[in-house]
């Protein structure tokens, strides 16, 4: 083991231009920077060389999320901009918590599909008012960004537990596969 394994490379590096070392010593860190290249190459070699596995297909994500607030009660102007309201903080900070506990450590990258069921309490209510709050707390933690969304599919349903149950699947476009 080298007597430098504590410092990091960039930390040798600069001791290595510090003209207050003795020169024998920043020698002895040029060598060691040098060895670090050496087996950091060796590694990449090898991963590169080391046959790569066929991608599986990822298993679709089941979520269980309380109700967002309503669209209208979710952002609010103040002095000249346009911030998340108390009630969709919370409701981030809730539906965050409930997405790592469900989730494991899934992720799924690239372009995504989207099924919703959302139990309203009321019949009367806005179906669409639970998407936008639902996407961005799904940003970040189990898909790369709302951008990346390719496929909505909302359900509505009334009852007296209300929450949304998302589910989040890789996106397969399948009219590009049948071109």
């Amino acid at each position: 083991m080298s007597r430098y394994a504590h410092l990091t490379t960039r930390q040798l590096e600069a001791a290595a231009k510090d003209e207050r070392m003795p020169p024998w010593k920043r020698d002895e860190i040029r060598a060691e920077i040098a060895d670090r290249a050496k087996a950091l190459a060796s590694v990449l070699s090898e991963a590169l060389q080391a046959p790569v596995a066929a991608p599986r297909p990822c298993a679709p994500l089941v979520l269980r999320l309380p109700l967002p607030p309503s669209t209208n009660a979710a952002w609010r102007a103040v002095g000249g901009r346009v911030l998340l309201s108390r009630a969709a903080r919370r409701w981030k900070r809730d539906a965050a918590l409930a997405i790592e506990a469900q989730r494991g450590a899934r992720f799924i990258a690239g372009r995504v599909a989207l099924d919703m069921d959302v139990t309203l309490r009321r019949k009367r209510a806005d179906l669409s008012n639970a998407l936008k709050l639902t996407e961005d707390a799904l940003k970040n933690v189990v898909m790369e960004d709302d951008s990346e969304v390719y496929e909505i599919t909302l359900h509505k349903h009334v009852g007296a537990d209300a929450g949304v149950v998302v589910t989040v699947r890789p996106y397969e476009d399948t009219e590009r596969r049948a071109a």
